[in-house]
């Protein structure tokens, strides 16, 4: 009765991860470069926000994702298998794009690994995300410098994340065995940032490649502090390390000395190492982070022409599921970055200036090339969390 028991309330907690994945695969199925009116969609990316549990209204943990991209759309759930001694696990490249979980069409081999004795229940979608110990992951690309990119590297991110689910049941285990996996096989995507929860904690976890003649990866993770919440949008975001502190932070051994090696940092300039500046170079946010923290924690007056932004924020008030869902529905209408809000014509009626109906936040870069022509300036792009429809 009280294995009966703890199975029902292990899927019960996950109505909601599941909830969440629904509407990530429903904002997936609304990507796509064209949409049928015509319309060129704006820009594609991923969203991914952290919330610890005490800084939730009902103190649980969340880290959600909106897959912005043209990815597969199916999903499935993987039982928990047990396996024979001395079988071993594929690892493969391409999955994500496949139409069904047999197609095997364009997905390639990369290699594969010593399996394990029994692999736990995991919900299969484009980034597998949740399993039956409630470990969740969100995913954003996140790019970093060219130099890093190491293709012959074993391990995509989507299949990295599969095997965390599979073999793990918290947060911080999975980032050793991601870090132990990447070291001794390699990591062959582009910079990655994922944001990894369990009942108890979320981290946001970043990755590289260490470059064409390194086996390994570069890394480090933070834990979001419990009553704080943070956010990934496509940008590195990780700043400082304090790795005598490894309840909060988790780096791969390289992380300074291959910052070192390519001349990204040198520690006798006096300047503090920031591992977003080393690895990627460019400002560690943009619209999006600087939305979600000033509409969660206005008191703090954050500035958007800050060099960098708190790497997590405490909200002035304790969030919901419902604000967090409200985010990702965020096209800024009403606010200073509202690209439509320059888009004026003379209402017939009243003789006063309305919003034209022509005006939205899915407009065409050929439709903003228009106006910007006609009258420059007149619309100033920026990228939603919500995409288009």
């Amino acid at each position: 009765m009280k294995g009966q028991i703890s199975a029902k309330k292990i899927w019960l907690r996950a109505v909601f991860s599941l909830g969440l994945i629904i509407f990530s695969i429903y904002i997936l199925l609304l990507s796509s470069p064209v949409r049928d009116d015509g319309f060129e969609v704006l820009e594609s990316g991923c969203t991914s926000i952290q919330v610890g549990r005490l800084a939730t209204a009902d103190g649980s943990v969340i880290t959600a994702h909106s897959c912005d991209g043209n990815y597969r759309t199916w999903l499935n759930i993987v039982p928990r298998t047990k396996h024979f001694e001395g079988s071993m696990n594929k690892i493969y490249a391409g999955k994500m794009h496949t139409e069904t979980s047999t197609d095997m069409r364009n997905v390639t081999e990369k290699g594969e690994i010593p399996q394990v004795a029994e692999t736990f229940s995991f919900l299969n979608t484009a980034y597998p995300c949740l399993n039956e110990h409630q470990l969740a992951i969100g995913e954003t690309t996140i790019g970093g410098r060219k130099e890093l990119y190491n293709s012959a590297g074993m391990f995509m991110i989507e299949e990295l994340q599969r095997i965390m689910l599979e073999r793990c049941t918290n947060a911080r285990d999975a980032i050793k065995l991601a870090g132990q996996l990447v070291k001794e096989y390699g990591y062959g995507d582009w910079g990655e940032c994922l944001t990894i929860a369990d009942e108890k904690e979320v981290w946001h976890f970043e990755i590289f490649g260490a470059g064409l003649k390194e086996k390994g990866a570069v890394w480090a993770a933070v834990r979001i502090p419990d009553d704080h919440v943070g956010i990934s949008a496509n940008i590195p975001r990780i700043s400082d390390l304090d790795l005598k502190n490894p309840d909060r932070y988790m780096a791969s051994e390289n992380v300074y000395s291959l910052a070192i090696e390519k001349g990204w940092w040198d520690p006798k300039s006096g300047e503090p190492f920031k591992f977003w500046k080393a690895y990627s170079g460019q400002k560690p946010f943009s619209t999006r982070e600087f939305y979600v923290f000033n509409t969660l924690a206005p008191s703090l007056k954050l500035d958007m022409n800050a060099p960098e932004l708190p790497f997590s924020v405490k909200p002035d008030q304790k969030v919901s599921i419902r604000e967090i869902m409200k985010l990702y529905r965020e096209t800024y209408a009403g606010t200073e970055f509202d690209m439509t809000k320059n888009l004026l014509v003379k209402d017939r009626r009243s003789d006063q200036l309305i919003k034209s109906p022509v005006a939205h936040p899915w407009m065409s870069r050929d439709l903003i090339e228009l106006f910007n022509t006609l009258k420059p300036g007149v619309i100033e792009r920026s990228r939603t969390i919500a995409i288009a429809g």
